[in-house]
């Protein structure tokens, strides 16, 4: 008992002489004093003891042998448990050091988080080690993670790890020592993080322009406009080794807004009307105004074939496309001018299909055959029904006596399309020829149904009629 007390405090030294004393003592007790029982049953308590002694000696010159040998023991002697969780704890650590100096990095990460885990419990002053290496392989997975990343086009994974690791290296508790290694570590997150941050910024632009093409074939084209010139590039960071890459990734996606911007400037303010067999065609949402028509006027002087065509020309050398004074112009106005009346947004009259053939044309565009017209309508007698309802058109019961500003009877607006009756009569393709549809200010309402058509004969250039155009969209984005 007193060797095993000895034991339990720690002197190891004077318990194994005392275990060696006793079990003298039993051999003698048991051979001459008749107490074999007694004798034996201190033995063994000696024998006991002097294992757990070699064992809890072996904890410190060699713990795993000494962690095995106590597993063996009947009883472990008191206090051996927690001197055998700080071995355990200690080989824990050792065992990730060693991984690590192997690179053998996921299995040591591991083992650094189990011996972080065993030295808090038994507050050994190395836990913080630990820490820091479970911290240090975690950085660096972080890190491989990363170019894996990068790699698989997950740029916004790559930065938040590549800016996560630098933090973390720019602490005061930083888990490196080596200052070379932090160095080389700092330069490789550097150019994970530029090219990280240059592929968010090109997946950012290309969703944007993914999403533009996405609406150029559809009713959203013609509202297009200001989006696509409001995008502009993004400034790619450099210093990476894939900067030439994404210069180019970056021209080719400038290359596709600037196809977007040009159709977008081209469709700018149209209507859609619907599908074609290889596009989309799309409306005027108001008739040609004074304001587009003095663009236009120039082409009379330069007389270019493939603006009037060959009969449209022949006409405008004979002097049959000009104003009431024999200038250039629409038959309604005066000195090359439009009446004085007529504002800039007034629909512009006096022409004649010749006249409207040629500025669509010149606009890139093309008059409406009267089905396409009548489809802006929804196929309706009236642009909003089966039946005429006063107020939504300038028709001869308004009593306004003359064409007004487009747009002004926004009760009659059908899709964002404007006068689809009255106003003035409209030049539409039919057939091999030319009519008139919609009526004007100087027509009833019965005779403005869109069912109804009027010839437009060759010679035809009234004061109340006018167009409006049209334009296919043929779009392989």
């Amino acid at each position: 008992e007193k060797a095993d007390g000895l034991l339990a405090s720690g002197k190891l030294d004077q318990a194994e002489l005392g275990y060696l004393a006793a079990n003298r003592a039993a051999a003698q007790v048991g051979g001459l004093g008749g107490q074999r029982g007694a004798a034996l049953e201190v033995a063994q308590r000696s024998r006991r003891g002097l294992r757990a002694l070699a064992a809890l000696r072996a904890l410190e010159s060699d713990p795993q042998t000494g962690l095995r040998l106590l597993s063996h023991l009947e009883a472990a002697p008191a206090g051996s448990e927690e001197r055998a969780a700080k071995v355990r704890a200690d080989l824990l650590l050792e065992a990730a050091l060693r991984l690590e100096a192997r690179a053998a990095n996921a299995a040591a990460r591991k083992v650094f988080a189990q011996a972080a885990e065993a030295l808090a419990k038994v507050e050994s002053p190395r836990a913080e080690e630990a820490a820091k290496g479970q911290r240090r392989l975690t950085l660096l997975a972080h890190v491989v993670e990363a170019e894996e990343a990068i790699a698989n086009e997950r740029a916004e994974r790559a930065l938040e790890l590549a800016r996560g690791s630098l933090a973390t290296l720019a602490e005061h508790s930083s888990p490196f020592e080596d200052e070379a290694q932090v160095g080389r570590l700092r330069e490789r997150l550097g150019a994970i993080e530029a090219e990280a941050d240059s592929g968010a910024r090109l997946a950012s632009f290309k969703a944007k322009v993914d999403a533009l093409a996405a609406r150029v074939p559809t009713s959203g084209l013609g509202k297009l406009l200001p989006e696509v010139e409001a995008l502009a590039p993004p400034q790619l960071p450099g210093e990476h080794p894939r900067v030439e890459d994404h210069a180019g990734r970056l021209a080719d996606l400038e290359a596709r807004r600037a196809r977007i911007l040009a159709v977008a400037r081209s469709f700018a303010g149209m209507v859609w009307l619907g599908k074609t067999s290889d596009g989309a065609l799309y409306i005027d949402p108001t008739e040609v105004t004074v304001g587009d028509y003095k663009a236009f006027l120039g082409q009379y002087a330069k007389a270019d074939p493939a603006v009037w065509g060959q009969l449209g020309l022949a006409r405008l050398k004979d002097g049959r496309l000009t104003t009431r004074d024999g200038k250039p112009g629409p038959r309604t106005w005066l000195g090359g001018k439009p009446p004085s009346k007529f504002s800039d947004r007034h629909p512009v009259t006096g022409v004649g299909y010749f006249e409207a053939e040629a500025f669509a044309r010149w606009a890139g565009k093309r008059l409406p055959s009267a089905e396409e017209f009548r489809q802006a309508a929804g196929g309706k007698q009236f642009p909003w029904g089966s039946s005429y309802q006063p107020g939504r058109a300038n028709l001869k019961d308004a009593r306004k006596g003359g064409p007004l500003p487009v747009g002004s009877f926004k009760k009659g607006e059908v899709r964002g399309i404007q006068d689809l009756i009255g106003n003035v009569r409209e030049i539409v393709r039919q057939g091999e020829g030319y009519a008139l549809i919609g009526g004007s200010y100087l027509k009833r309402p019965q005779d403005a149904r869109l069912t109804q058509l009027v010839a437009c004969h060759v010679y035809l250039r009234g004061d109340d009629m006018g167009f409006r155009c049209v334009k296919e969209l043929k779009w392989d984005d």
